[in-house]
C-alpha cells in the first residue's frame, strides 16, 4: 500500500464503522428500512380503508336489507326443533345399537 492509497482505505474502513448513537450505521440503516417500510403499509392501509370504506358500507347496508327481505318471506317453523332434536337422539341411539351388536357377534 502505498502512502497515495492509505487516507482512502483508512476513509472507507472509518465509514465502515461509524457509528450512530452507538450503533453501527448498518444497523441503523436497516432499522430505518422496516421502520419505513411499515409506516408505508400502515399509510397504505388507512388511505385504502378511507377510500373503500363508503361503498362497503353501501354493499354491507344492501346485503342486510336482502337478508332481511328474505327472511321475512321464507320463515321457518319454530315449533319443530324440539321433536327434531329427540328424532336425532333416537336416530344416534339406534345407530350406535347397530354398531355394538355388529362388534359383538364379529368377536364372539
Amino acid at each position: 500500500m502505498t502512502n497515495r492509497t492509505a487516507p482512502v482505505v483508512f476513509a472507507m474502513e472509518r465509514a465502515r464503522q461509524l457509528k450512530i448513537l452507538g450503533v453501527r450505521r448498518s444497523t441503523v440503516l436497516t432499522l430505518t428500512f422496516i421502520l419505513s417500510y411499515v409506516l408505508y403499509l400502515v399509510a397504505g392501509g388507512f388511505v385504502f380503508s378511507h377510500i373503500e370504506g363508503p361503498e362497503e358500507d353501501l354493499w354491507r347496508n344492501h346485503l342486510n336489507a336482502r337478508k332481511s327481505q328474505f327472511l321475512a318471506n321464507y320463515t321457518t317453523n319454530k315449533g319443530a326443533g324440539k321433536n327434531e332434536t329427540e328424532d336425532l337422539k333416537k336416530g344416534l341411539n339406534s345407530i350406535f345399537s347397530y354398531i355394538t351388536c355388529i362388534f359383538t357377534i364379529k368377536f364372539v
